[in-house]
């Protein structure tokens, strides 16, 4: 099975620890790298451009981050054109409704809420890295 990258913005290392662990226990065709905020997610992007790397098949983002609200980031991509089409799904423990629509009018693609049940966590990113992957074969880039 192939490996994509997903970019996992999130401050908390042990959630992005689990969620890795999870995904080497359970393999779903990705691997993680992590930017523990904005700013360094921004700087991953932006090098990947640069030195002409591929762009993670999507963003997994937290919207509880210490430097910066997820939402903000996700702004921030958004106005980037490099990344404005890039997927972005929200990664959270928020059930608040306020916060769901937030993000989808900020332009998230999706909103997960992070469960520490492993089999649910896998299955939810298998689905994810499989509707991204078949998206991401169809497109047609002008």
């Amino acid at each position: 099975m192939p490996s994509h990258e997903v970019l996992y913005i999130e401050d908390n290392a042990g959630d992005f620890h689990l969620l890795e662990r999870f995904l080497e226990l359970e393999p779903v065709g990705c691997h993680l790298t992590w930017a523990p905020d904005g700013d360094e997610a921004m700087k991953i992007l932006s090098a990947r451009v640069r030195d002409c790397v591929a762009l993670p098949l999507f963003v997994l983002l937290d919207l509880n981050l210490r430097k910066q609200d997820g939402v903000d980031v996700l702004r921030t991509l958004r106005a980037d054109d490099q990344f404005a089409q890039m997927p972005v799904v929200v990664f959270t423990s928020s059930r608040a409704k306020p916060d769901v629509v937030r993000s989808y009018r900020a332009g998230a693609n999706g909103f997960l809420i992070k469960r520490m049940d492993m089999a649910e966590t896998v299955n939810s990113m298998k689905r994810l890295v499989d509707y991204w992957d078949a998206m991401a074969r169809d497109l047609v880039v002008v």
